[in-house]
């Protein structure tokens, strides 16, 4: 029996070996290969190197990653990405909808990068074999992803309005000509299972000191900006709880945070750049800005929760 369980154990070993060595030498083949199928949908090697080329375009860093940690981060992005799609198959008609949101979101999406016109994005996506209308279908879907979760939770979120305002009461009676806003990235992650806390944050900062917050970001980060290392933008101090800012107030630039419990998962914040903006004592706008930011957090939030949801439901075969 112990011999049985020997070969059971060394056959396991083998096809996990096999697997690998399949997926590597496969990887940039131009054969197609199954590597997984998600309920009756299948991903191919071909897929698995669309989608890197894809991540790489938003996160050139990631092309320093080995192959391994490559087909990981592209079979996750992937993964999330049909699940979502198969969900929202039951409310729309992807072929068909369109809507002005999706463009302006692309819009967005190069100007994140640094490129100032369509044209331009055109001929920079070329460079990673990829086209404007693959990368407008990936938008779409996280475009009626968000509209989704908009309607489904919208009426779950509690803002306390009365915190809020007794916050911008506070912060006008300083009096200050200027305030901060914070240019930021982040690592949101979760402890699951079994698995330990500190064993699994520093295995974060090691990767973080050895290939960088952006890949770390792509390979732990469960938030939607990990697929831009992480990087969330400038963000106005008024906008930040109390809590948040204080951490974020005793950095230096391209210093992080220690871990901050975020509903239950935990926050790495890095402080890549500071500027100071007019402080015009608006307390209607402010409060919109804090009430936006607070809103569109706990939706984020829902959000995660779902779609773990949706992937516990979900038949994922490798």
């Amino acid at each position: 029996m112990i011999l049985s369980l020997f070969y059971k154990k060394k056959n396991l070993l083998l096809c996990f070996v096999i697997f690998f060595s399949f997926i590597e030498n496969g990887f940039s083949s131009n054969s197609s290969k199954i590597i997984l199928k998600i309920d009756n949908q299948i991903i191919t090697n071909l897929d698995l190197e669309s989608e890197y080329k894809y991540l790489s375009a938003l996160n050139e860093e990631l092309k320093s990653m080995n192959k391994i940690k490559l087909l990981n981060i592209a079979k996750d992005s992937l993964t999330k990405e049909i699940i979502k799609k198969n969900e929202l198959k039951k409310y729309y008609n992807l072929d068909e909808i369109e809507s002005e949101y999706v463009d302006e979101q692309f819009k967005n999406l190069f100007i994140r990068l640094n490129i100032e016109s369509e044209e331009k994005f055109a001929e920079y996506l070329k460079e990673y074999d990829l086209n404007i209308q693959e990368v407008k279908k990936k938008i779409k879907i996280e475009t009626f992803w968000n509209e989704l979760i908009y309607n489904k939770f919208n009426n779950s979120v509690e803002i306390d309005i009365n915190k809020l305002k007794k916050q911008i009461k506070n912060e006008m009676k300083n009096e200050r000509k200027f305030r901060q806003s914070f240019l930021l990235s982040e690592i949101l992650f979760r402890i699951e299972g079994e698995e330990n806390f500190s064993e699994k944050y520093n295995k974060i900062l090691n990767e973080i000191s050895t290939i960088g917050f952006k890949n770390a970001a792509n390979i732990y980060s469960i938030s939607e900006t990990s697929k831009y290392g992480g990087v969330i933008g400038w963000i106005d101090e008024a906008k930040l709880s109390d809590s948040v800012l204080k951490k974020i107030k005793n950095l230096d630039i391209n210093e992080i945070t220690k871990p901050i419990n975020i509903s239950g998962n935990q926050l790495i914040l890095k402080l890549d750049d500071v500027k100071e903006i007019k402080n015009d004592y608006d307390s209607d706008k402010l409060l919109n800005e804090k009430v936006s930011y607070e809103r569109n957090r706990q939706l984020n939030n829902f959000s995660r929760i779902f779609y773990q949801k949706l992937k516990y439901n979900t038949l994922i075969r490798e």
